[in-house]
């Protein structure tokens, strides 16, 4: 199980959980054409999904400036960090519902196996 992060409902503009996921690697990488490949996104759709989370959440995310490339707006570094921190805290939960889930499909399986041979 992976968490993913996603805004918005029906009646407000998404942002998509790949636009997150760019978010929280760009700390760990030089561009965004590198988070985005990390991905096996194009930059094209990288900057895509970045746009649309500025947009929905109406500030900018990233800044890029020549010579420096592509980084973080203040706001950007902290969503990211935010994410990163709610990742750290939820990651034992999330492994043993992938323990208990991994446990009960192969259960399943092997039910289904002896039922249909």
């Amino acid at each position: 199980l992976r968490l993913t992060v996603s805004l918005g409902d029906a009646d407000c503009a998404r942002v998509p959980a790949a636009a997150f996921d760019l978010l929280r690697r760009m700390p760990r990488v030089d561009s965004l054409r590198e988070a985005a490949s990390g991905f096996g996104l194009s930059y094209r759709h990288a900057w895509a999904l970045i746009r649309d989370a500025e947009q929905a959440l109406g500030a900018a995310l990233i800044v890029t400036r020549r010579g420096y490339g592509t980084q973080l707006t203040p706001y950007g570094a902290l969503l990211a960090a935010a994410l990163e921190e709610i990742e750290s805290r939820l990651a034992p939960e999330l492994d043993a519902a992938t323990q208990a889930l991994s446990a009960a499909l192969a259960l399943g399986a092997g039910e289904h196996a002896r039922v249909h041979p």
